[in-house]
């Protein structure tokens, strides 16, 4: 799991910043349980997910002189095939969001393909200046905490 969550991630990020042009984005996907504790038997994928934003933060300060950006995206519970919203946690998952749903993944595509678009300067919507750190308003939780 390290190799693949950790390794491969560093070494794509490496190989993507050696080529990259100004203005480029790397986005990597990561986990809520990453941010918050996870269920019983999750330490191992948590911990694996965490790694990225230690990834992260620094790459986004070595490449932020060149105008690139580095983003990771660590959604809530999403209804997959291996985590389905009518799952055997999918009751729990819900629970710890603040709309009481599991998101669909076209949600998360989208925040990527938002996170991906250079937007002109005439754009309304600029992160151009956002790096390093999370789109705080896609977690589905109450001011990025469980909700009681």
């Amino acid at each position: 799991m390290l190799a693949v969550d950790v390794r491969a991630v560093f070494l794509a990020c490496r190989a993507a910043a050696g080529v990259m042009e100004r203005g480029g984005r790397i986005i990597s996907l990561g986990t809520a349980p990453s941010r918050f504790a996870g269920g019983p038997g999750g330490t191992l994928y948590a911990m694996s997910k965490s790694a990225l934003s230690g990834l992260t933060k620094p790459r986004a300060r070595e490449l932020g002189p060149r105008g690139i950006t580095v983003h990771p995206v660590r959604p809530g519970p999403v209804d997959t095939d291996l985590n389905p919203a009518d799952g055997p946690f999918a009751a729990g998952q819900r629970a710890a969001t603040a709309l009481d749903r599991c998101g669909a993944a076209g949600e998360v595509t989208s925040l990527i393909a938002s996170l991906a678009v250079r937007r002109p300067r005439t754009s309304r919507v600029r992160r151009s200046w956002w790096t390093g750190a999370a789109p705080p308003e896609f977690r589905g939780r109450v001011g990025g905490r469980f909700r009681s």
